[in-house]
């Protein structure tokens, strides 16, 4: 699976010091062993993705293994632990049970990833080895990763975009950088010298306000986990960061398409090589070299694709007349209010435009004049809560009254950076 390179070079760069190739290919080794022991062929061993280091080797050393990893988040307390892993048919790496051959996804190995369940119960997608492998060696050869290259590990690993730059970074034979603890963005990739890293917009907000101009070693800052605003994408290029802006889903792997590093370019970019994007009503398809096996429940993958092969992402977009895709939210995230159509994306676009915020998703809630109203959760620049009467009169000016939420309140503590679930905030809004 890993080119030869220099068995001296660094493979990984943690805050404590260097892991050489030598030794990593030894770790990468250990954890396929111990996951062959316990998953057999193509059995699904889970285990709780929490140090990172020992997490990437698992990661790695189940493409070598043969069996499927599920690196789970180190936030599911207690029951949902257990009920996910009933779900996957699998084991608990290191609780001394084989997984059931019975209950093994046929022919498989690989990684399973759950979605960030933002429009309702996360799943489980099968990344087989070969799409895994497929979908990082076409990334890195886009964006230039090269053996002397660094890629920052900002992502958790339970997360398809974690698990991309631990792949990726092995298919390239670049370094993978693992930050201090508490780092912020800019300082983690400095004290890395990171050639590369992936972020959120969240993240990006604040490196430009906190430090401004990017570090000097960086020449691509992947920018996903949802729609950009622009403005945020005008500031970082005109500071001079090498942003890419880019559209993906965990079904294919993380990245689905991209812009060029450090141009100014609002849509979500064109598909890179291995994939292919159709918009069919409105809907984005998508496929290729990196799509997933199915949704993995109790051993058995099952998706669902068109006559063409391609997998109906659920969101809506369009392409233009280049190729360049544009995405304007989640088909199923739309609600109605008064009779009219509400895409809440539209809305916190508008939201992430205006200076104190740092970004913003909207819920609607069941009102017994207009059917559904929208409520704001808002991450303010300074932590403050949100000033309602200010943001209501502001986009009161740039949007339809209907479209203005009636309420506006701050984003929840303690959020990853990731994509929120919007059923739990709908919940939280209808409570409030």
């Amino acid at each position: 699976m890993l080119p030869s390179r220099s068995p001296d070079a660094p493979a990984v760069i943690t805050p404590e010091g260097m892991i050489a190739w030598r030794d990593w290919e030894t770790r990468i080794d250990e954890a396929a062993r111990a996951l062959a022991a316990q998953g057999g062929a193509g059995g699904v061993v889970a285990f709780v993705a929490r140090e990172p280091v020992e997490a990437a080797a698992l990661i790695l050393g189940a493409l070598r293994a043969g069996v499927v990893a599920a690196p789970l988040s180190a936030r599911l307390p207690p029951a949902a632990l257990a009920d996910t892993i009933a779900t996957l048919g699998a084991v608990m790496l290191g609780d001394g049970r084989r997984a059931d051959p019975a209950r093994a996804p046929a022919g498989a190995a690989g990684v399973v990833v759950h979605t960030s369940g933002s429009m309702g119960v996360p799943r489980a997608a099968l990344l087989s080895a070969e799409s895994i492998l497929a979908g990082a060696a076409t990334l890195a050869d886009a964006f230039a990763l090269r053996e002397v290259d660094v890629w920052l590990l900002d992502l958790p690993l339970s997360h398809v975009a974690g698990v991309g730059v631990v792949v990726r970074c092995a298919v390239a034979g670049a370094a993978l950088a693992v930050p201090r603890p508490g780092a912020g963005t800019v300082a983690a990739i400095r004290e890395a010298d990171a050639t590369h890293v992936s972020l959120v917009g969240a993240q990006l907000f604040r490196a430009l306000r906190d430090e401004g101009a990017p570090p000097t070693a960086l020449r691509l800052a992947l920018l996903g986990g949802g729609p950009a605003a622009p403005a945020l994408l005008a500031d970082a290029v005109d500071r001079g960061w090498p942003v890419a802006n880019s559209y993906g889903l965990t079904e294919m792997g993380s990245t689905v398409t991209a812009t060029q590093p450090g141009v100014l370019d609002a849509t979500a970019g064109r598909p890179l090589p291995g994939r292919t994007v159709r918009v069919s009503d409105g809907r984005i398809l998508v496929g290729g070299e990196p799509l997933f096996d199915g949704y993995l429940d109790a051993g058995r993958a099952e998706r669902h694709l068109d006559d063409d092969g391609l997998f109906d992402t659920g969101d809506i977009g369009e392409l233009d007349d280049t190729g360049r895709l544009t995405v304007a939210g989640r088909a199923d995230s739309r609600f109605v209010s008064g009779g009219e159509n509400v895409q809440p994306e539209e809305i916190e676009a508008a939201l992430a435009e205006l200076p104190d915020v740092v970004r913003a998703i909207v819920v609607p809630v069941p009102d017994p004049e207009f059917g559904h109203r929208g409520v704001a959760f808002v991450e303010t620049a300074t932590g403050a809560p949100p000033d309602a009467e200010q943001l209501s009169g502001t986009l009161s000016e740039r949007l339809p009254r209907f479209m203005v939420p009636v309420r506006f309140l701050p984003w929840p503590a303690g959020d990853s950076g990731l994509k929120p679930a919007r059923r739990d905030l709908a919940r939280r809004a209808s409570a409030a």
